[in-house]
């Protein structure tokens, strides 16, 4: 755990996001072309993400969105010094999810205790 806490913007989190989520979709051939818009949810406490497009993710199985969000959530991770690969039990490091809500789906982790959002 990082003995000092670090603060991010929402800008730079975004940039480090659509970095991610580049790295993820070039790991499969077969993978999605996901275009995030510059939006940025901050449904906290649940989610810290973006929507996914139908046109973007359609014919895409859940194992495969999930896997890219496990990759996305894993690389942010890294990208603050934390180790390991993120993974859904938590444990104070980047949880990743999918949150199917309202008719879309929206893809990102859930603000645990090192990766969470502050409102100022």
């Amino acid at each position: 755990m990082a003995s000092n806490p670090r603060s991010i913007s929402v800008k730079d989190l975004s940039a480090h996001i659509d970095s991610a989520l580049e790295h993820a979709q070039r790991r499969g051939p077969n993978r999605p072309k996901i275009k995030r818009t510059k939006d940025f949810l901050f449904d906290y406490p649940w989610i810290i993400g973006f929507i996914l497009r139908d046109a973007d993710i359609a014919g895409t199985d859940l194992d495969e969105l999930q896997a890219i969000a496990r990759e996305v959530a894993t690389e942010l991770q890294v990208s603050f010094g934390v180790k390991g690969e993120a993974v859904p039990s938590g444990g104070g490091m980047a949880e990743p999810a999918l949150l199917f809500h309202g008719g879309h789906i929206t893809m990102g982790y859930f603000p645990t205790k090192e990766f969470g959002a502050a409102h100022e």
